[in-house]
């Protein structure tokens, strides 16, 4: 069985509500800044200090404090870690000069966990959600901890979210409803749609990718090989880069699972 994925549900809400802008980043020539500018808001919202002592931490005493380096040195040690095996070389054996074999190639394509269909609530958010509802949402949850005393926990955060979310829904137009329903049934049905062929000398048309990347595993194996290649077209260009010195600009483009087969790219 894989490994989960790492984030939590609120994570990886807030993780997929940025894809599309991920997306146009892409497109755009401004990946590296919005990565940037996402990682602050991350580690604003979910601190090393957060996650170990709660949101609510105010001035920690010098036990905490001794506790919260000790872990930030762990994870810059894993970190760096890390870096040193990203750069290792592994000589061939065989004398060849191949390079990685495509299984290993895919096997670094696959990773997470497969996804279960969306619902009206999350496509509205991920098409609808503005910034006045998402203060809102901060107000409220912000009441609810002032009149616990206390910080809130993951389950109520997401309950919270969740009810007043719902509540935006119910109150949005017919049309954009209308809207909302059409997306869910229409990665739905595609999900029952018979999938392409597998074989080892099948060769699928653009047409048969565009029809069947919204299928419930197919979906998953094509998300995590469209998420995960940025990553690895970088470790395989990087030490070419570094002992040549040349640049490289790689774009790709495709039938976006995330988004009912539309045509996405990324560069």
């Amino acid at each position: 069985m894989a490994p989960g994925g790492w984030p939590d549900d609120e994570q990886q809400d807030w993780l997929e509500d940025r894809n599309d802008a991920a997306i146009e980043a892409r497109r755009h020539a401004g990946y590296n800044n919005w990565l940037t500018a996402t990682c602050h808001d991350w580690f604003l919202i979910w601190s090393e200090k957060t996650r170990l002592f709660g949101p609510d931490a105010g001035i920690l005493t010098p036990e905490q404090e001794e506790i919260l380096g000790n872990a930030t040195r762990h994870k810059q040690a894993v970190k760096r870690g890390r870096g040193a095996k990203a750069h290792v070389i592994v000589p061939s054996t065989s004398g060849a000069s191949a390079g990685p074999s495509r299984a290993a190639i895919k096997s670094q394509l696959v990773t997470g966990k497969a996804t279960r269909a969306p619902q009206a609530r999350e496509v509205y958010c991920r098409m609808y959600y503005d910034d006045s509802q998402k203060a809102m949402v901060t107000e409220e949850l912000a009441a609810e901890r002032d009149l616990l005393g206390r910080a809130l926990t993951k389950a109520e955060r997401m309950s919270i979210s969740r009810r007043l979310i719902d509540g935006f829904y119910e109150e949005a137009p017919e049309e954009v409803k209308e809207d909302v329903q059409t997306r869910v049934a229409g990665v739905k049905a595609a999900r029952k749609a018979t999938p392409p062929p597998d074989g080892p000398n099948r060769v699928r048309t653009p047409e048969e990718y565009q029809k069947y990347v919204p299928l419930l595993q197919h979906h998953h194996a094509c998300s995590a090989a469209i998420d995960a290649a940025p990553r690895l077209i970088y470790k395989l260009v990087e030490p070419v880069h570094e002992d040549t010195g040349w640049c490289f600009t790689v774009v790709g483009a495709g039938p976006s699972p995330r988004h009912g087969g539309a045509i996405k790219s990324f560069a």
